[in-house]
């Protein structure tokens, strides 16, 4: 079997990631050396570690090989009348890296989430992402949460590898971007405009989650002369699909032309100024 994702608002026909499931089972057995070893070398580098699908350390949408997504189901127990046994599969392997290093892990929560995953996360102290785009009310009537809404345990961005930036978002998801003009109380207009682009950045600095991380191109994509002319370029990540483009994405400018421009510093630290 495969990993993925079953069919849901982001991909109508899931997804099939192409990868081998673990065998938890023979992990336990060995101690769970091989996630051990990982967290040690990323420790030495790193504060903050991501997580993605973090679901799938609870359940994993299993796909038969060479059947479509949507011919899986999930691992483990996916019949069993019992949630309790895969939410405790979960907790248990996430309190092992709780407890071997100091990092402190960024949980992708996104997509369709069991609302069981994430009361563990929350009991654990794990926090979950918010893309302010699919922050939404989505069991009343579906308006924006603002900022101040958001979770303490949480990590806000306006954007992730696995979507497109945000002028590209405004673009393609009109209606959506409408909602998010009347929710800002702005003006709308088809191409989003910079003032408003930045409103956001700042807003997403602004929130009530104690981690604010943002992709380095949308920042860059405030000076042309810094980000590619074709901004469907500026996407790193198409999930579930097998593309040439798919994690090729490379920075327009250097490193060092990024560090020494002056202008994007001065942009930057306005951003993340703190409100008056």
């Amino acid at each position: 079997m495969t990993a993925g994702a079953p069919p849901d608002m982001y991909s109508e026909k899931g997804q099939n990631w192409g990868f081998p499931l673990y065998n938890w089972a023979a992990m336990e057995q060995q101690g769970y050396s091989w996630w051990q070893q990982r967290l040690e070398v990323a420790s030495q580098y790193y504060h903050l570690y991501r997580l993605d699908h973090i679901v799938g350390f609870f359940r994993i949408w299993g796909i038969p090989h060479g059947l479509e997504a949507k011919a899986g189901s999930f691992i483990p127990l996916d019949k069993s009348p019992s949630k309790a046994i895969w939410v405790a599969h979960g907790r248990k392997i996430l309190q092992m890296m709780l407890n071997f290093c100091s990092m402190l892990p960024i949980g992708e929560d996104l997509g369709t989430i069991p609302p069981e995953v994430r009361v563990c996360m929350r009991e654990m102290g794990i926090c979950g992402t918010k893309v302010m785009r699919w922050e939404r009310w989505w069991d009343e009537d579906r308006r924006f949460l603002k900022p101040e809404e958001y979770i303490p345990e949480s990590m806000t961005t306006v954007s992730t590898h696995d979507s497109e930036i945000v002028e590209l978002w405004w673009q393609n998801n009109r209606d959506e971007a409408r909602l998010y003009s009347a929710f800002k109380g702005w003006e709308y207009f088809e191409q989003l405009p910079d003032a408003q682009k930045k409103s956001i950045l700042w807003d997403s600095h602004h929130t009530s989650s104690l981690f604010h991380i943002n992709l380095l191109q949308e920042y860059l994509s405030l000076f042309p002369e810094m980000a590619w002319p074709n901004r469907e370029d500026e996407r790193i990540n198409f999930p579930g699909l097998v593309s040439d483009k798919n994690w090729t994405y490379r920075f327009r400018p250097s490193i060092e032309k990024i560090i020494a421009d002056k202008p994007l510093a001065d942009m930057m630290r306005e951003l993340i100024a703190p409100a008056d």
